[in-house]
């Protein structure tokens, strides 16, 4: 499956943040990932959509009869 906005957001928000949190958990890492998600302006938010559009249609150009079957 490609990814969609909000995981192109936290992984990159991840990576920020545990440079400046080192020794932060996971839980605290989500919580403040999600309220920067909440808080993003659209114009970041429109950034992290155009990258999820461009990871779908990579993705339907190598497979495309995928369909997502969960078990």
């Amino acid at each position: 499956r490609p990814k969609n906005a909000w995981i192109f957001f936290r992984l990159d928000m991840h990576k920020l943040l545990r440079l400046e949190y080192p020794k932060a958990t996971q839980i605290v890492l989500s919580k403040r990932i999600s309220d920067l998600w909440r808080s993003a302006p659209s114009e970041v938010k429109s950034e992290y959509h155009r990258r999820a559009r461009a990871a779908k249609d990579a993705h339907l150009t190598e497979y495309p009869g995928y369909k997502y079957a969960p078990r």
